[in-house]
């Protein structure tokens, strides 16, 4: 065998048929090679209030930091577009989308996290919570009747888009392969 042989996947596979054998993969060790300091089965029973505190933070400030990142980047990018190149606009459109995208990043992050904490389950009902939250802060300055209706949007967005991307019965999805184990 050549290095080159050796190098070469044996055959050229889609790239989400190999994103998913990574994951599998990856799952699979995970769920067969304990931890050296942690216990085989770590659920969310297993967590401290102040370490379940710590996940919704870390969760919440990590969202709201990539929020703003991508909220910036396309403000800045979406500015120079719409005003023929002029810079001192497009910096105060990337400010504008940095704050906004940030807070509902932030708030999604943070009632969805905070849900799955304290239901103790990960299911995608968090995900509806997150949404409402996002959906009712995204159009919070337009009057309370506006915050409910982009809530009841973004909710049901929400579950629809989990429901299509992630069936309950999928043999291969991460719990399923977790539960075998």
């Amino acid at each position: 065998m050549t290095v080159r042989s050796a190098l070469q996947p044996a055959r050229c596979l889609h790239p989400a048929a190999h994103a998913r054998r990574t994951r599998l993969a990856f799952i699979s060790t995970l769920a067969t090679t304990p931890a050296p300091n942690l216990p085989q089965s770590l659920s969310l029973n297993a967590l401290t209030p102040s370490e379940r505190l710590l996940e919704v933070l870390l969760a919440t400030s990590s969202s709201m930091l990539n929020g703003a990142v991508f909220g910036a980047i396309f403000g800045f990018f979406s500015g120079l577009w719409t005003n023929r190149g002029a810079f001192r606009p497009a910096l105060s459109e990337a400010g504008a989308n940095l704050r906004s995208w940030g807070a509902i990043s932030a708030v999604y992050a943070a009632l969805q996290t905070a849900s799955k904490v304290i239901r103790n389950r990960d299911d995608r009902f968090n995900s509806v919570i997150g949404a409402c939250g996002s959906g009712a802060t995204f159009y919070l300055r337009s009057g309370p009747r506006a915050a409910a209706q982009g809530c009841v949007t973004f909710a049901a967005l929400s579950y629809v888009i989990d429901a299509l991307v992630v069936p309950k019965d999928d043999p291969d999805s991460d719990e399923a392969i977790l539960r075998k184990r």
